[in-house]
């Protein structure tokens, strides 16, 4: 199974796959100074409640808007899961270019949102967040990240 970790400034998703399908899902408050082992403490609960265990775990997937995070999942994988473990960060290789002027300034929640739209419609796309900010990332034909857009949440849509 495939753990998928979201870590967001205020919430961190869960997700579980077995394959291509979502098994579970579940989210809670993200806290910047959480360790590995806090980390592993609620997550065991989360898959506990789910009739769930750590023992079917064999890779993890973070992406991490909350820098000091990244490294504490890494930390929870290798001691309590003993699994691969893949954090989304400048220097990982996503198999589409990022085409911006600096593409270490694209955050790891916008490069998996634009991979994972283009993977699923197979062709130029726009992937949007809405929290705290809107944001969109086109993912143009050649499935590149060529450019981003960033407003307050409260505007609509159409503004962008």
């Amino acid at each position: 199974m495939l753990l998928a970790v979201d870590v967001g400034n205020t919430q961190t998703h869960l997700g579980v796959f077995e394959g291509e399908g979502l098994v579970e899902h579940w989210r809670f408050q993200t806290r910047s100074g959480a360790t590995g082992d806090e980390l592993a403490e609620r997550i065991a609960g989360l898959f506990s409640l789910s009739g769930m265990s750590f023992d079917g775990v064999d890779a993890v997937c973070v992406s991490s808007v909350v820098p000091p995070l990244g490294s504490q999942f890494e930390e929870l994988t290798r001691r309590y899961l003993k699994a691969d473990c893949l954090t989304i960060g400048p220097g990982v290789k996503t198999g589409m270019p990022i085409r911006i002027e600096n593409p270490l300034e694209v955050g790891a929640d916008r490069l998996v949102n634009a991979i994972g739209a283009y993977e699923r419609f197979g062709e130029a796309c726009v992937s949007s967040t809405s929290a705290p900010a809107s944001t969109s990332t086109p993912s143009p034909p050649r499935a590149s990240t060529s450019a981003a857009r960033s407003a307050p949440a409260s505007l609509p849509r159409s503004a962008l």
